[in-house]
């Protein structure tokens, strides 16, 4: 009888060993991921950049169209802003790593998930949105076309510096604003709505997640709408984004809570559960090695 209560504080102070030993390297496991991430966006930002740059070396700017295509390609760099920025928010957020670090750890990799998919979409968006021969490149170049008409001529530098480049702008912003079902500004306060501290671990880091990429979206479009207007499209995009993801949330929070590991692209979703089966297999094959080794022994004395 002794025995058995010995091999059975065994056995529990494995399983809590295990599971505090797993719970504080998943959450630095999962950092590291997030630095090769912000190292790799960083290195593709770099090359786009340059590119952008030698583009914009040879660009025609006194043609409208080619100016047009320009400013297209300019959107992609707004997307890797995002990424890096979400994942150096996750980087510094602090998670529990004692006994419920994996579950933490796993919670922020389905965010990271998540954000990505809100980063991409809405690089796809904003550069559909340009594209669409009823949306805001068009336009755009109807105002180029007007500037062109009545001065004989058009130039990019010009352009910006004329009452139609400021005409443009108040249309085009009215036109990013309204452009969904619900305004910009509604949809950034329907995000920030929803309380954030429920008791479901996954949910509150996809709600967070949210709460952050809205916040520094629309405080972007803010700011970018003084200065870049092709950035102020992507912050925009970004909270429409948001807000499509956040009214499903309650269907999402699901997705990371999956038997098997998950991989998609830049993100890894661990599986918690499996950390907690080979946790309790592993601490009962040593226990059932030590009650076999301890019986033997007891039959030999």
């Amino acid at each position: 009888m002794k025995k058995k209560k010995i091999l059975l504080v065994v056995w529990v102070t494995l399983i809590l060993g295990g599971t505090m030993l797993i719970s504080y390297s998943r959450p630095k496991l999962f950092e590291r991921h997030l630095e090769s991430n912000v190292t790799d966006f960083q290195r593709r930002m770099e090359t786009d950049s340059h590119r952008l740059e030698n583009e914009r070396e040879v660009l025609d700017t006194s043609n409208p169209e080619d100016v047009f295509h320009y400013l297209g390609r300019q959107i992609v760099l707004s997307y890797y802003d995002y990424f890096i920025d979400f994942n150096e928010y996750l980087e510094k957020k602090s998670r529990s790593n004692l006994l419920a670090g994996t579950f933490t750890t796993q919670a922020d990799e389905g965010a990271l998930l998540e954000g990505f998919s809100i980063a991409y979409d809405s690089g796809w968006h904003g550069i559909e949105t340009w594209a669409d021969e009823r949306g805001a490149g068009e336009l755009f170049l109807d105002y180029c076309q007007h500037y062109e008409n009545e001065n004989q001529g058009f130039t990019w530098e010009e352009f910006k510096n004329s009452d139609e480049f400021e005409q443009f702008l108040n249309e085009f912003y009215t036109f990013i604003e309204n452009k969904e079902s619900i305004t910009l500004e509604e949809a950034y306060n329907q995000v920030m709505g929803p309380e954030k501290n429920t008791r479901n671990i996954y949910r509150r880091a996809l709600l967070q997640s949210y709460t952050y990429l809205a916040e520094t979206s629309f405080s972007n479009y803010q700011l970018h709408k003084e200065s870049d207007f092709i950035e102020a499209l992507i912050d925009a995009e970004v909270v429409y984004s948001v807000y499509d993801c956040s009214q499903q949330c309650d269907t999402k929070e699901t997705v990371v809570t999956t038997l098997m590991p998950y991989t998609k692209n830049f993100t890894q979703v661990h599986s918690c559960i499996l950390d907690i089966i080979f946790v309790f297999m592993f601490s009962t094959l040593i226990v059932v090695a030590i009650w076999i080794v301890l019986g033997e022994f007891g039959k030999r004395v």
